[in-house]
């Protein structure tokens, strides 16, 4: 398009004669180029930070977002004997519709920690094996002599608190972990597990979804960073869970959250930790 066809409320020196728009899923990015007497518009656009930019077009009044950036080629000849500035202005703004004052997505990560094999549990799917046992990776040790029958073994192997049944406690017997010196006279009753043998850690998935959220109004994103150490599973503007198989609250701990200014508008993220084994609700509150 070319000639006048739009005027800028904060630049009314300047003839704005394109606008191109890009856009995603979150904002809309405008350039606008025109040109004006040299050295005109200067000091105006060191001023338009910050501001929205609204102005008239040939379709009307029209709202452009909020200003980004600007550049000026100064003094352009015009092939005609005179000069003027070639002048563009960039803006931005959200192009999200904002239920109850927000929107927000959700992305995640899910990484491996290492964790005491003591706290190994079988998966929610059932697709692991067995929960933990003391004698994975503890032995069964006593003295030479002990009476010792398949029973002692049975009862040994239920074990999963690392405290010897009190059966087999009378007898003498008592778990030690794999690398710890054997007493003179003492025999293994029950050595550890084979394929666990000398093993002390799992690697264990942690699962962190952060929420990331867009508004308007800064004390809308400001309350976010009230719920840390709060149990609540992550849900979005819409209500719809990150996981609709995942919404107890009591697996959910809010771990982190932050916010800043962008622009005309905020932006906050909210980071959510899942634990399988449900948080202990003496010490972290739902929200």
């Amino acid at each position: 398009m070319t000639g006048t066809f739009l005027k800028i409320d904060n630049l009314p020196n300047v003839d704005f004669h394109s606008c191109e728009e890009q856009a995603n899923d979150i904002t809309v990015t405008r350039r606008l180029q025109g040109v004006s007497a040299p050295g005109v518009s200067y000091e105006a656009l060191r001023k338009l930070r910050d501001n929205k930019i609204k102005g008239t077009n040939t379709f009307g009044t029209s709202d452009y977002g909020y200003f980004k950036d600007y550049s000026i080629q100064a003094g352009v000849d015009n092939g005609k004997g005179g000069r003027y500035d070639i002048i563009t202005i960039e803006t931005i703004d959200l192009v999200l519709d904002l239920k109850n004052g927000y929107y927000s997505n959700f992305t995640a990560t899910n990484r491996t920690n290492a964790e005491p094999l003591e706290a190994k549990r079988q998966r929610e799917d059932g697709s692991s094996d067995e929960d933990y046992k003391t004698w994975w990776n503890y032995e069964t040790r006593g003295e030479e002599g002990i009476s010792y029958s398949e029973a002692d073994t049975t009862a040994i192997k239920a074990v999963d608190d690392g405290i010897m049944p009190s059966t087999q406690a009378d007898k003498g017997l008592y778990f030690a972990k794999t690398n710890q010196a054997r007493k003179k006279g003492e025999k293994i009753y029950l050595a550890s597990k084979e394929n666990k043998r000398g093993r002390q850690s799992f690697l264990f998935p942690h699962l962190t979804v952060q929420e990331n959220i867009y508004a308007r109004s800064e004390s809308t994103v400001k309350v976010t960073l009230d719920a840390i150490g709060y149990l609540k599973y992550p849900e979005n503007h819409a209500g719809t869970p990150y996981d609709s198989t995942k919404v107890d609250n009591s697996n959910w701990l809010i771990i982190d959250a932050k916010y800043r200014k962008v622009f005309g508008w905020y932006e906050a993220t909210v980071s959510y930790r899942y634990s399988p084994e449900p948080w202990d609700e003496d010490l972290y509150p739902e929200v």
